[in-house]
């Protein structure tokens, strides 16, 4: 039990997150989602490459484990882990992109 505290209180890293914090952060994507239209989104998934966008619909869309997108596809579980994690970062970053770049255009 002492062990278990100790392990707690070493973590100060962890800060209780309020109610009115988690509802911005949640209000924040949700806002950002709002601005995209499934096309705009289906299209920026079109644009990743073919490795990481069969990786991404299997996983997301189709809902294949990593282990059946390995067993299908001839790769590891791990390196599907990885391409949907590269995937991911790159969709961001291209909705941060089209986001910025839609905004613009309304302020023009």
């Amino acid at each position: 039990m002492n062990t278990a505290i100790e392990h707690f209180r070493r973590r100060k890293y962890l800060t209780p997150v309020t109610e009115k914090e988690e509802n911005t952060i949640e209000g924040k994507y949700i806002s950002v989602l709002d601005e995209l239209a499934e096309q705009d989104i289906l299209n920026l998934v079109q644009e990743l490459s073919p490795g990481y966008r069969t990786v991404f619909n299997m996983y997301v869309v189709e809902g294949y484990t990593h282990k059946e997108i390995g067993d299908i596809l001839g790769i590891s579980e791990g390196t599907s882990k990885s391409q949907l994690s590269r995937a991911k970062v790159i969709l961001q970053d291209m909705v941060r992109t089209y986001i910025d770049k839609h905004r613009g255009a309304k302020t023009k």
